[in-house]
């Protein structure tokens, strides 16, 4: 009994000694790395078009080495370095994971269209590449409780009524990109074929 028990211990302190060691040596790397991002596609514009025109999708990077504030890092799309800290709507973050850090940022209409990478600079290392796409889309909009919304940003679709034919679903099409403004736990399951 004496021997599983301390087996048991041992088993656990190696973990924690080998789960130290890997944050530590982490740490201690100067390139910032990606393990992965919420997105592999989205357009360029489409986030806001009365206000922003040239803002598209949101899209959030995760991994390490980020930094705890933006400083003079940035983050680079298919060839545009994103400079401004208006490009971001944050940087450096753990929530909701403690071991990663994520940034957002938004992607903008002078981006190049199609394949290619997303990259991070911190204190002049580069990360290692996230492949990217560029394409067509839809940006769209949904809250809990917002009867008559229409899918823009100001005006998110209602997404109470899913059970009588929400618009949201009965306009989604194939590539849209919906963003649940906010922070209602949706527990609604809804099976529909997509608009034609």
């Amino acid at each position: 009994m004496k021997t599983t028990r301390h087996l048991c211990i041992s088993i656990i302190q190696l973990k924690i000694v080998l789960f130290t060691l890997f944050f530590l040596s982490t740490s201690l790397m100067s390139a910032p790395v990606f393990l992965f991002s919420d997105l592999e596609s989205a357009p360029k514009t489409g986030w806001n078009p009365a206000n922003n025109p040239d803002r598209g999708a949101a899209i959030t990077i995760w991994g390490y080495g980020f930094g705890q504030s933006k400083g003079q890092s940035y983050v680079s799309v298919n060839g545009v370095d994103l400079q401004a800290k208006t490009n971001y709507a944050n940087w450096g973050e753990h929530w909701p994971t403690p071991f990663y850090q994520r940034i957002t940022f938004w992607l903008n209409d002078q981006m190049a269209d199609g394949l290619g990478n997303i990259t991070l600079i911190v204190n002049g290392e580069q990360s290692n590449p996230l492949p990217f796409t560029i394409r067509e889309g839809r940006i769209l909009f949904v809250e809990s409780d917002n009867p008559g919304g229409y899918g823009d940003v100001e005006h998110p679709f209602d997404f109470s009524d899913a059970k009588t034919g929400a618009a949201w679903l009965t306009n989604m099409q194939a590539g849209d990109i919906y963003y649940f403004k906010d922070s209602a736990v949706y527990t609604e399951k809804v099976n529909r074929p997509l608009a034609k």
